[in-house]
Parts: C-alpha cells; structure tokens; sequence
C-alpha cells in the first residue's frame, strides 16, 4: 500500500537510507557514502532513467516489494567502487551498468527479465539468477559463485531464451 510518487527529469536524492515509497524515477537515484554506505530500495518502482551505486556505496534492492520496471532508457550502475546488491528482486527490461571495480552481486535469488547486462555480474553461492525473455544480451562478465562457495549455484534461464552478446559467463 502507500502512495506513489514520481521524480522529475532534473531531480536528484542521494545519500544513504531508505526509500519505502513506490517511485516512478526519471531523474536520478544515487547511493552515495553519507551518513551510512547503504541506500535501501523496499518498494517498487519504474526506473526511467539512472539508478547509482556511487564509490563507497551500495544501491540495494532488497525483497519481492522492491521489484523494478525499466523503461528502455532505465539503467542500474555501479560506479568504480560502488556495489549493487540483488536480494530477492526481480528487474524488468533496461540495462545493469558497471564501471571498473563496480559490481552487482545477487546476494539471495532473482530474476532478470529481458535486462541487458553491460557489467560485473556476481551470482553467490547458492544463489539462483533466473532469467526469462526472447534474448538476454550479456555485453559484460557474469560470474557463477563469485565467492567459491557451493556447486548450488544457478544461472538458470526460465524458458527458450537466446544469450547473445560480446561478454562472458564464468561457471
């Protein structure tokens, strides 16, 4: 329940904290490391345009409630430095986004629909990435139990899916 509200083009929130409110993001939304390293994201929302984590910050989205609808200029980034956290959450559509150090790591199950990867994607020890769509394009690097830490780890494609793309999938 609760209500909704909509960021413009030319907003911005940052820092580190929680929203709980369901959003429809068009501007910018960037964890940063101020008073706390993590930004929550508990609600759901339509990502429209940029969703950070900046150096030294994670951008979580914890929990079924926090599941993401992307538009198709939607984009989830970790910055050099920064950490994206994928717990429980399923995305649809836009592209998951890092640069240098940056990484996105599934830290309890989720699911990718019709996402492109352009990043570090860490799938944990038992952990499971469910992915659905006509085509996964994968321009970045998916690692399969990033932390060595279990055979039952799963990069698991939930129906006839094309992987297409320049990146790789380490098992």
């Amino acid at each position: 329940g609760g209500a909704e509200f909509t960021q413009a083009a030319s907003h911005t929130i940052r820092g580190a904290g929680q929203i709980n409110s369901q959003i429809i993001n068009n501007g910018t939304i960037r964890a940063e490391p101020f008073n706390g390293t993590t930004l929550l994201v508990n609600a759901f929302q339509t990502n429209n345009n940029v969703m950070q984590a900046a150096s030294g910050a994670t951008l979580e989205f914890q929990s079924n409630t926090s599941d993401t609808l992307q538009g198709a200029s939607g984009v989830i980034s970790a910055a050099d430095g920064g950490t994206v956290i994928l717990e429980n959450t399923s995305i649809t559509g836009g592209r998951l986004e890092t640069t240098e150090t940056g990484k996105i790591d599934v830290t309890q199950s989720s699911s990718l629909t019709n996402v492109t990867n352009a990043g570090n994607l860490n799938i944990q020890a038992f952990r499971t990435l469910n992915v659905s769509g006509s085509t996964f394009t994968n321009d970045g690097v998916i690692t399969v139990n990033s932390d060595g830490g279990s055979v039952f780890t799963n990069l698991k494609f939930n129906e006839d899916t094309l992987l297409d793309g320049t990146g790789e999938v380490f098992l």
